[in-house]
């Protein structure tokens, strides 16, 4: 259905955000108590989807682009994608 994919400047860490990231604070990755939920960032975090999509016959050519200059490391964690 798609003929390419783009993800700009993704969350992309693995295994889990730097700890100033505001991913430790989207409602998606926080639990009953609002707490950050390491097992729930690793289940819904598409990285953990990649190797299997890697996989599949028909590979939707993905995009990736993040800047270089900041605390989060965000290239280094695309490029291993």
């Amino acid at each position: 259905m798609l003929a390419a994919g783009a993800a700009l400047s993704p969350a992309s860490y693995v295994p889990s955000p730097p700890s100033h990231s505001s991913a430790h604070k989207h409602p998606a990755n926080l639990d009953a108590a609002g707490a950050f939920d390491q097992q729930k960032w690793e289940e819904l975090n598409y990285t953990s989807y990649i190797d299997a999509y890697k996989a599949q016959d028909v590979i939707v050519p993905l995009y990736i682009n993040s800047g270089d200059h900041d605390t989060f490391d965000i290239a280094c964690h695309g490029a291993v994608l």
